[in-house]
């Protein structure tokens, strides 16, 4: 089981987010959802015990492999990286079956490491953590360098995987056929959909929509508390000036209540709304 309390993550030029609070369970298949730079490949290295300048809490209980911690290859050839942690009969038939559902050829298996590329190098260290048996997988972009065979392949091994994953991915279908939950991080928060893909872009959009609707609202109502601020303001009466100033303490609670309004989405131009300046005139 992981347990994260209160999790923030914060640079001093960007908060990624703040306050996180969950449990992954075993079993529990998440895809982590968000913009580019919004945290998400952070946010798995401070799980996996990686990144570690963050505030809250991260409790692990078994074990947790990221897929990006191997740095270097222990071992000369490939099958002996394998076999380094295939301790039973039933995991050395398991190396056997992963080098090649990864597109790895018998004659590939004795051959040095240091002569594959980047990419093959990636796929090696992907098969491994299945061999090494894990409660807890966390993948960053996994599908990079695969093929769609080998994609195919490794949608099996996540299908038969006994133990829990968080998953970053950019593939919608290979998301759609492997996570049941999906965090997101946008504006500063995550959002969590306790819902297969289609459904969790569904109540995505239901979400957006209401406050869109709840936006233009408060909108809507601020303009109308100008106009009257304004006309109240124009007729000069000590009567008309104190319920100006009483409409514009609602004014700067509504602005308040705007500010405050958790958005799942950023628009690209910063709507601005001036608070009228007080009359103090009588």
């Amino acid at each position: 089981m992981i347990t994260i309390k209160n999790l923030t993550i914060a640079f001093p030029e960007k908060t990624l987010f703040s306050n996180f609070n969950a449990t992954v369970l075993t079993r529990d298949r998440i895809g982590l959802m968000g913009k580019n730079g919004s945290g998400k490949s952070t946010l798995l290295k401070a799980i996996a015990g990686i990144f570690k300048d963050y505030h809250g809490e991260i409790t692990i209980q078994g074990k947790v492999l990221y897929m990006d911690q191997y740095r270097t290859f222990e071992a000369r050839t490939p099958y002996e990286y394998y076999m380094m942690v295939a301790d039973t009969p039933e995991k050395q038939k398991q190396v056997r079956s992963i080098l090649k559902g990864l597109g790895f050829p018998e004659e590939d298996w004795e051959r040095d490491i240091s002569t594959f590329s980047g990419g093959e190098r990636t796929k090696l260290q992907l098969g491994r953590l299945f061999v090494e048996d894990p409660d807890f997988l966390l993948l960053d972009e996994p599908t990079n360098f695969l093929d769609i065979e080998s994609i195919e392949f490794l949608k099996e091994l996540l299908r038969g995987f006994r133990g829990g994953y968080i998953i970053i991915s950019h593939d919608r279908d290979f998301l759609r056929n492997t996570c049941e939950k999906f965090w997101e991080i946008n504006n500063e928060r995550i959002w969590v959909f306790d819902m297969d893909f289609d459904s969790y872009h569904l109540e995505r959009q239901r979400i957006i929509e209401t406050q869109r609707r709840q936006l233009e609202n408060i909108q809507r109502e601020i303009e109308r508390l100008r106009a009257i601020i304004d006309r109240y303001k124009k007729w000069g009466r000590e009567k008309f000036t104190r319920q100006a100033k009483s409409k514009e303490k609602m004014l700067e609670k509504m602005l308040e209540e705007l500010e405050n309004m958790p958005n799942l989405y950023l628009e690209e131009e910063e709507k601005r709304i001036d608070i009228p300046e007080p009359d103090n005139t009588g």
